[in-house]
């Protein structure tokens, strides 16, 4: 519970029974109670009931206000009670306050609609809006932000409905101090305080590092300016840094030693503060994989995929140390040795495998500019002293992109780690990174790749399968070789479940080559019931159809084509969804071959009209109105 605040957040829009639209306030809390309470045990219902009893949103001054006035606040205070009240379970009423609830719950109007769908909804504002900070004098302003500061919400019960919060504010606060820059860092350096402003300060110098009217010195000035005066509000330092790391991209700003010590010092080397940190990202990361999955999923290439994903920017040490890198190689020449030595020594620091983790995969780019033995010593200490950055399976991009600075001692106990683990995602990239290396070097990780699929785990060979088939596509002719041998192998291996990848991932490539090595792979899918399955999508039979501009490809086309309309036949696959416009466009196409072709082609087509395909029927109808 903690706070008062949370009884009475936000409000929604309804209609009544008569189609008037009303305002609830504090819906969000009664909304907030109802999904909270099934979590609750009995003895922690009634701590939240008397919480509620006790709550007096609206204060009575019994001294100088009227007894009528007394009177109706009184049952104001009641009302947004009950409201509360009717959401938890009448196991703890007395018989008077059941009997309150139930008239309470009979008279309340129709809430009809869903909430904020009339056209009324408007975000949370701020408790005092930029305009008006524009008009207000310098005294109003700041008492403002004095009445809602870093420490409590001064405003009375009854005005906090009629606005946001702190970080409202705060926000009104950094857009005001883009339009009125001068204004705004006189006010803040001579009247904000200590404990009590710093949220605000920082919001307006993140805001004024994006006005070039601003210079970047003054900027930079009362940045430190407010260190020194014992601004230490992580959210002050945050939105510090974020200031710091625009004008450093975008200003080349620079920074001296001492000013660098200054950001040095903010980063967090507390044992179990960054260890709580670690463990509250691994657990969200791990229930909003568990809450995105849904059953029809099927495993994704993570190694060689199509860049789509959201990889959220992590924030805590991180941005300071960005502010550092940036310091580094934002100069006219950068400087990324000192770079790489700025991360040996944080190495010696506290840190969390998270922050190292993204901090790699977003950064790690800039190391091949410096010896690959730094590079291989810095990485194998990483890993040796925080090995949780393994368990993040992005990080599989930075071995791939470092394979030449690492020896294959490393890479292959990492690889180990990521086969011995229980994680479906670490098992794929292992699967994948293996393969990758095998196609690009040979022996012995082709002999690797190939013991992965006699182990048989369904998602190491998911990454096998993606890799091998994005290589098969590459024009480097030996690459492109060893994935061909590889998956012509694979496909005796694998299983229904696999097909997908096997087929999907290569046939989607269009147009296809008319080579021999084109031509084994659609003889292999032919002659594969499993694999055969897996082409009736669309860019399957595209793809297939690209080939017919190659008259050495038309006998492998249709000999593909007679498999599959057998299959259909056959098969429960003539009952399902399927995409044949392709199909019968190559057959109709099959007919203007040779003769021997054009035969088979027209006795394919005859089979599909058999089992009464639309297309095939369509395009019937269609020669005979020509």
């Amino acid at each position: 519970m903690g706070s008062e605040l949370r009884l009475c957040i936000g409000h929604a829009h309804f209609k009544d029974e008569d189609d008037v639209g009303y305002s609830e306030y504090g819906w969000y809390s009664e909304n907030l109670i109802v999904k909270l309470v099934p979590y609750l045990n009995q003895e922690q219902i009634f701590n939240l009931q008397s919480f509620i009893e006790e709550w007096t949103p609206y204060p009575i001054n019994t001294e100088s206000e009227h007894p009528s006035d007394r009177l109706r606040w009184f049952r104001r205070n009641e009302e947004e009670r009950l409201k509360l009240l009717s959401c938890l379970p009448t196991t703890h009423f007395n018989a008077r306050r059941l009997r309150q609830v139930r008239e309470f719950k009979k008279n309340q109007k129709a809430r009809i609609g869903k909430p904020n769908s009339i056209g009324m909804s408007t975000p949370v504002s701020s408790p005092m809006s930029s305009d008006a900070m524009n008009k207000a004098s310098d005294e109003q302003l700041l008492k403002m932000l004095n009445t809602v500061n870093d420490i409590v919400d001064n405003r009375s019960s009854m005005t906090r409905f009629l606005g946001g919060g702190q970080s409202q504010l705060n926000s009104a606060f950094g857009r005001f101090s883009k339009d009125n820059p001068q204004r705004a860092i006189a006010l803040i350096r001579e009247s904000f305080e200590v404990g009590k402003n710093e949220k605000a300060a920082g919001e307006a110098i993140s805001q004024l590092s994006e006005s070039e009217s601003v210079n970047t010195l003054e900027i930079k000035d009362l940045i430190f300016e407010l260190d020194a005066r014992g601004f230490t509000n992580e959210s002050f330092r945050q939105d510090a840094s974020r200031a710091l790391n625009n004008l450093l991209r975008k200003r080349a700003l620079t920074l001296n030693e001492h000013e660098l010590n200054v950001i040095r010092s903010w980063l967090n080397q507390d044992v179990e503060s960054l260890h709580n940190q670690y463990v509250d990202s691994q657990d969200l990361r791990v229930r909003n994989r568990n809450q995105n999955k849904r059953p029809e999923d099927k495993p994704a290439a993570k190694l060689f995929h199509n860049g789509r994903g959201i990889r959220f920017v992590k924030q805590n040490n991180y941005s300071y140390l960005t502010t550092l890198m940036l310091t580094y190689l934002c100069k006219n020449t950068p400087d990324y040795e000192s770079w790489i030595i700025e991360l040996e020594y944080h190495l010696e620091q506290n840190e969390d495998p998270s922050i190292w983790a993204y901090l790699l995969v977003s950064d790690s780019k800039y190391f091949v500019n410096v010896t690959s033995q730094r590079v291989k010593n810095l990485l194998s200490n990483i890993f040796n002293k925080f090995p949780k950055v393994l368990l993040d399976e992005d990080i599989v991009t930075v071995i791939w992109n470092l394979r030449d600075y690492l020896d294959d001692e490393l890479i292959n106990s990492v690889l180990l780690g990521w086969l011995t683990s229980n994680d479906e995602l670490l098992l794929q990239v292992c699967g994948e990174l293996t393969c990758a290396l095998g196609v690009t070097r040979g022996e012995p990780y082709i002999g690797h790749t190939l013991s992965r699929v006699n182990d048989g785990n369904y998602f190491t060979v998911c990454g096998i399968l993606f890799t091998a088939t994005i290589a098969w596509q590459e024009n480097d002719p030996t690459i492109r070789q060893r994935a061909h041998s590889l998956l012509l192998t694979l496909s005796e291996k694998i299983s229904q479940r696999h097909a997908f990848i096997f087929v999907k991932s290569r046939v989607s490539s269009s147009p296809m080559r008319p080579d021999k090595l084109t031509i084994e792979y659609i003889q292999t899918i032919k002659n594969d019931p499993k694999l055969l399955r897996e082409s009736s999508g669309y860019w399957a039979m595209k793809s297939l159809e690209s080939l017919m501009l190659y008259p050495n490809a038309e006998l492998t086309v249709l000999e593909f084509i007679e498999s599959y309309i057998d299959l259909l036949f056959k098969s429960d696959l003539q009952n399902s969804r399927r995409n044949t416009e392709n199909l019968v466009n190559i057959l109709i196409s099959l007919q203007r071959s040779s003769k021997g072709i054009q035969k088979r082609a027209m006795s394919a087509y005859e089979k599909l009209l058999s089992i009464r395909d639309f297309e095939a029927e369509k395009a019937i109808e269609s020669s005979m109105r020509v």
